[in-house]
């Protein structure tokens, strides 16, 4: 009867044949993803960098925005409380104006209209005196007799009282609308004033924020840098691993063409 023959396994030749076949593929292979990889992710990491690079731009700008607003703000409530304060003075001295025009002066001017008629009566008899003392060589010849001077003076002091208290009147009523003014005037100076402090408080916020961002830019900028570094050697690590692992499938394969029976056979 025939023998049966069994073919024999030679396990290190076709662990070390696996392995020499893996590097190759793990070699190349690796390289490549690894290669892609790192580009990708620098890549990556150069578009979050940029963008976060814009973001710390608008940031400062922002903040430039915010300490410009709060500027002018701080000038218009400068200029309403100034402009209130002035308004506020005029406003006091028109009704001093006022009260004076409407009592003293209307009242003294009413006065000396009252007394007119003495005065007109006098200038009369002046008048006459010096017309007779003429007669004896004094030269008195006026073109208006004086009691009819005196006649048209009162009759222009007459309604100036009742004029100057109308002007009072209208002095007062000034007086009242710029009492308005500077009180809308004080109250725009109150309602900026908040607004001023709401602004200091959005200027320290986003002041803070570009902080933030510039710091975060900055860690962008090392990342970038390391993976750079990292970049350039990893690759090189799995080539070398894809190296020695073929070394010892090459070596296991040697032992399974050379056992060490063998050697000793032959020896």
């Amino acid at each position: 009867m025939p023998r049966s023959t069994k073919a024999s396994v030679n396990l290190p030749v076709v662990l070390g044949s696996v392995a020499v076949v893996s590097a190759l593929v793990f070699g190349v292979g690796g390289w490549m993803v690894a290669n892609g990889i790192m580009s990708g992710a620098s890549a990556t990491i150069e578009s979050a960098g940029a963008v976060v690079d814009d973001v710390a731009i608008a940031a400062d700008a922002a903040s430039v925005s915010v300490s410009s607003m709060r500027e002018v703000v701080d000038d218009i409530e400068d200029a309403a409380r100034s402009g209130g304060r002035t308004l506020a003075t005029v406003e006091q001295l028109l009704t001093e104006i006022g009260e004076q025009a409407a009592g003293d002066v209307a009242d003294s001017l009413e006065s000396a209209v009252a007394a007119m008629p003495g005065i007109i009566r006098t200038g009369r008899v002046i008048d006459r005196t010096l017309i007779a003392l003429s007669l004896l060589g004094v030269d008195y010849d006026p073109a208006v007799p004086l009691d009819e001077a005196l006649e048209d003076l009162r009759g222009s002091l007459s309604p100036l009282p009742g004029k100057i208290r109308e002007q009072a009147r209208l002095l007062d009523e000034a007086s009242a609308d710029l009492g308005d003014i500077a009180e809308s005037s004080g109250n725009l100076a109150a309602s900026l004033l908040e607004i001023r402090i709401e602004l200091l408080e959005a200027e320290g916020i986003v002041a803070n924020a570009a902080i933030d961002v510039q710091g975060v830019s900055n860690q962008f900028d090392i990342l970038g840098r390391d993976f750079d570094d990292y970049r350039s050697w990893v690759p090189w690590l799995i080539l070398f691993a894809a190296i020695s692992l073929a070394a010892i499938g090459a070596g296991l394969v040697a032992l399974g063409l050379n056992p060490p029976d063998r050697l000793s056979d032959s020896s």
